[in-house]
């Protein structure tokens, strides 16, 4: 029906009932639609999507200008009922539904469906059409407009969609996209800021989905030359730039909680992930740094701290994978820490991987618990690593105090004339330091109430449940 629609009302619902059924990358009619681009429809199939993108990219002018004018007849008509102005709008049809068909296109590879990732650059039939590189040209094409708030969600789910295309990875798609214009393009987004009638949030989510294309380029290559060609297009001073204001941003935010401040520190994490994938392959950016580290230092050591890093067999090729560590991740001690490192089974590696991997749950668990202890006030500092060493060491030092004083004290019940006893100033001491260590252990059973019994009965109850 997409290569037959001339509707753009029936190309709309086509759309919309594909989408629904390729939802969260469903795997049977994923191979439908393979099955489908493979038959004797395909190519009239794929003329029609090419056909639809360069439409799009024809009518982006047009969307821009409608979305001025309504801006302006709105500004004309202050004052009007909301009727009014409704009535007075121009009308808009989208003919080449182009946030539909990059969805559509999305979920076809979603779940990184690597034939499919490949059929959508190269086909079969000897009539071949290229629509990875169709897509980065139409997200060019939105730059070249201009990316205002009514193009922001295309040139996003543009991203979004080339992401899809190459992760898993393809590297194919991968190759084709790093000789294309989308480097160049996702360096100039990086750059700019201030869209037209754009909020803060909105710039900060362009720019992670941005920087999320441009790692999925590199993501297991195996190609060295791809990342050298970014490397030589992208304006790292300008990255290392955005990064800092991120960084001052959140340092000097009151509420380092707020949304705003989240997002875009998701952005700051996404870039410098990027930027620790490409020095991977280029030491040129290190010097970079190197040459403003003074500047940098303080907000790399935050970016650094709070990124983690895993090494993935890709095919055989080992590669790194960055990425920013959840708050979650702050809350494991280093005693659980240490215990899951020493207990997990090494008897062979398939052990070990699935030990490891079961014990980590276990993990999850305790940080859950943890970060629930954190968000009370009380419980929080009362549980708080500093609070347990001060409780335990006390609690030592005490016991000792009150040792001593016993034994400074103490009579011989033989020796002593029962008529004259009497409490002495040590004897008051004594008991008092006694009273203070029944406090101080009272202290640590409360600590340990809160923070390990929930976890042991757990855990235990899961155990149980296992064996049976």
């Amino acid at each position: 029906m997409i290569s037959n629609s001339r509707h753009h009302d029936v190309l709309k619902e086509t759309l919309e009932v594909g989408i629904a059924l390729l939802e969260n990358g469903n795997k049977n009619n994923q191979l439908r639609v393979l099955e489908f681009m493979k038959s004797d429809y395909g190519v009239r199939f794929f003329e029609s999507i090419r056909d639809l993108i360069r439409a799009g990219s024809a009518e982006i002018k047009d969307v821009i200008a409608h979305h001025h004018r309504v801006k302006e007849i709105k500004a004309e008509m202050e004052g009007a009922t909301k009727d009014e102005i409704e009535s007075a709008l121009p009308i808009f049809v989208e003919r080449s539904q182009m946030g539909l068909l990059l969805k559509f296109i999305q979920l076809t590879v979603e779940g990184h469906n690597k034939k499919i990732q490949d059929y959508w650059r190269v086909q079969a039939a000897r009539r071949r059409y290229d629509i990875v590189f169709e897509i980065s040209e139409y997200l060019s094409s939105l730059l070249s407009a201009g990316i205002d708030k009514r193009t922001l969600d295309y040139t996003i789910q543009c991203l979004q969609t080339l992401v899809e295309l190459t992760q898993g990875p393809c590297s194919g798609n991968q190759s084709i996209l790093s000789g294309s214009k989308l480097p160049s393009t996702c360096n100039k987004i990086l750059q700019l800021s201030g869209f037209v009638d754009c909020t803060i949030e909105d710039e900060a989510n362009l720019h992670e989905a941005t920087a999320l294309c441009m790692s999925a380029l590199i993501e297991g290559c195996s190609d060295s030359s791809v990342p050298l060609s970014l490397t030589n297009e992208f304006n790292f001073d300008n990255l290392f730039q955005k990064l800092l204001i991120i960084y001052n941003n959140f340092d000097k935010a009151i509420d380092k909680s707020n949304e705003e401040i989240e997002q875009q520190l998701e952005t700051g994490f996404e870039i410098f992930c990027f930027v620790l994938n490409l020095a991977e392959y280029s030491p040129e950016i290190m010097r970079k740094y190197e040459s403003r580290e003074e500047e940098l230092e303080d907000a790399f050591d935050f970016y650094t701290k709070n990124t983690g890093r895993i090494e993935i067999n890709q095919n055989g090729i080992i590669s790194k994978v960055f990425f920013r560590l959840p708050e979650l991740a702050s809350r494991l001690n280093k005693v659980s820490k240490t215990e899951l490192l020493w207990t997990v089974d090494r008897e062979s590696a398939t052990k070990k991987l699935d030990d490891f991997v079961e014990k980590s749950v276990d993990l999850e668990q305790i940080m859950k618990h943890q970060e629930i202890i954190g968000s009370h006030p009380i419980f929080s500092k009362i549980t708080s690593p500093k609070a347990v060493y001060w409780v335990n060491t006390l609690s030592f030092i005490f016991a000792l105090i009150v040792n001593i004083s016993m034994l400074a004290v103490y009579v011989n019940p033989d020796d002593a004339d029962v008529s004259n006893l009497s409490v002495s100033d040590g004897s008051i001491a004594a008991y008092t330091f006694a009273l203070i260590l029944t406090i101080l252990q009272l202290l640590r059973f409360t600590q340990f109430c809160i923070i390990k019994a929930p976890i042991l009965i757990s855990l235990g109850i899961k155990d149980a449940i296992r064996t049976t």
